[in-house]
């Protein structure tokens, strides 16, 4: 029977560690903002939007596509409507809690909106993850908090001028705020 070192149960600790804390962080970012949470709700489509990747870059949606869901889907549609306060149904929570994040890979935060850098103009985004989330990642992992590379889409660079649906006509895109990072990518 071979022995288990000491860097195999680091390893397994920071592997365990960082899966939980990516699936927290997505489950943080898809809270009402007004109460308490993170996330700004007006139809709740945005707050609902949250997911993680590991391969590659979180895929946004077309903003024809962004739109009819928040306007025509349930719960989100009578918010569109103005006939009840806007509400968060995670989208992809579920395939988040089901998959396991390695702290080797590059793992991606963000919001599959296509409208998502508008939405994050005032910040309340960015407060929680340059703020709450650093403080979490040095409490939890401190000196650990180099093995991995964790990303969150958080601040927003918005095009003008907009479109039909409030969206820059140029692609808007969303600038990843790095909170534990490992390797560097070029």
């Amino acid at each position: 029977m071979a022995k288990r070192s000491i860097a195999d149960d680091i390893e397994k600790k920071m592997f365990d560690d960082f899966d939980r804390f990516v699936k927290f962080t997505v489950q943080e970012l898809s809270t009402d903002f007004n109460a308490g949470g993170v996330s700004p709700v007006y139809t709740g489509y945005f707050g609902s939007s949250w997911t993680a990747a590991q391969s590659g870059y979180v895929r946004k949606e077309d903003p024809d596509t962004s739109q009819k869901n928040r306007s025509t889907k349930d719960p989100w549609d009578k918010a569109w409507k103005r006939l009840q306060p806007g509400k968060i149904d995670e989208r992809f929570l579920d395939s988040v809690m089901k998959r396991t994040f390695d702290f080797r890979k590059t793992v991606r935060i963000g919001n599959t909106t296509s409208y998502a850098a508008f939405a994050m103009q005032k910040g309340q985004v960015a407060f929680f993850v340059q703020g709450d989330l650093r403080k979490l990642v040095d409490r939890y992992f401190g000196d650990r908090r180099d093995m991995a590379d964790l990303r969150v889409g958080d601040r927003p660079v918005v095009t003008r001028p907009y479109d039909k649906y409030g969206i820059g006509t140029l692609p808007g895109r969303v600038r990843s705020t790095p909170i534990m990072r490992g390797r560097q990518e070029s």
